[in-house]
């Protein structure tokens, strides 16, 4: 793609956010391997260079994004569902990368396998397809305590550190559920709610009031579970609240695969070498 006279193009580059302990990848090693063999330029580093300048080193991707997705007469809020649930603003008409928001929203994918994992002793790391979680229902008063959770109440710029919804996190829930009579579908389902608790709250509360048209376009490994034309399926939560009224216009989101970038493509933007952000 085009963008202000410069050609680029998109390669993802999977950094993960929570890194297990001991993962031996050299990431800016990575980098410049594939400058040389792509003979592009590779930017990366958003991570470190946003901790050293003082924020949280998430999200990472705004730059990216202001480039690809911004637009003359729509604002738009690009949703990732990945590990976490990430929010990045882009007011429509925007001249500089500055008026750029982006934080994250609350937990995600992480807080999901976590939770089957631990309620199947591992044999299922995941919940493909949501199928363990639509079997259930939201319970109301688990729901309630976990939206208690001090992250929630803190103001953008944020960030989720893996021990906010890790292994403690997930120990209460068990130890709650027990109490509360919740079987592992309960929890699952319960837990869609509480990521779109934590999504609606972050649009309703944080990002300005809209003036005009707003498009939401979704993104992330969530979304394989997601039939979008069949009315969301399995994200019973997160479209009911995202849609209740407020203050702001919101429509229907829309997958990233259908506009003018790949969801998978989103992490590193790409030139001519390698350039890291220092």
């Amino acid at each position: 793609r085009t963008v202000t006279g410069v050609q680029t193009c998109a390669l993802p580059i999977f950094e993960p956010q929570f890194i297990p302990a001991g993962l031996p990848i050299d990431w800016s090693d990575l980098a410049d391997r594939i400058a040389d063999q792509s003979g592009l330029t590779v930017v990366h580093g958003f991570r470190g260079r946003d901790k050293a300048g003082g924020g949280a080193g998430h999200p990472i991707t705004a730059a990216a994004d202001y480039l690809l997705f911004r637009d003359v007469s729509e604002e738009r809020v690009l949703l990732h569902l990945g590990a976490t649930a990430s929010v990045v603003w882009l007011p429509a008409n925007a001249a500089r990368i500055a008026a750029v928001q982006g934080f994250d929203a609350g937990p995600c994918n992480h807080l999901l396998d976590s939770l089957i994992s631990h309620g199947t002793r591992g044999r299922e790391p995941s919940d493909p397809g949501g199928k363990r979680a639509v079997q259930g229902c939201c319970r109301e008063e688990l729901l309630a305590r976990w939206r208690e959770h001090p992250f929630f109440e803190r103001k953008p710029p944020r960030t989720i550190t893996p021990e906010l919804f890790g292994a403690s996190f997930v120990a209460a829930a068990f130890d709650a559920a027990r109490g509360f009579d919740i079987g592992l579908p309960d929890l699952l389902c319960t837990a869609t709610h509480l990521i779109a608790h934590g999504i609606g709250e972050s649009i309703r509360r944080w990002l300005p009031a809209t003036t005009g048209p707003r498009r939401i376009v979704l993104s992330g490994a969530s979304l394989a579970k997601l039939d979008m034309d069949a009315g969301y399926p399995q994200a019973p939560a997160i479209i009911p609240r995202l849609a209740q009224p407020s203050r702001h216009s919101i429509p229907k989101p829309e997958h990233q695969d259908r506009g003018s970038v790949p969801s998978v493509a989103e992490t590193c933007t790409l030139d001519r070498k390698s350039t890291r952000l220092n």
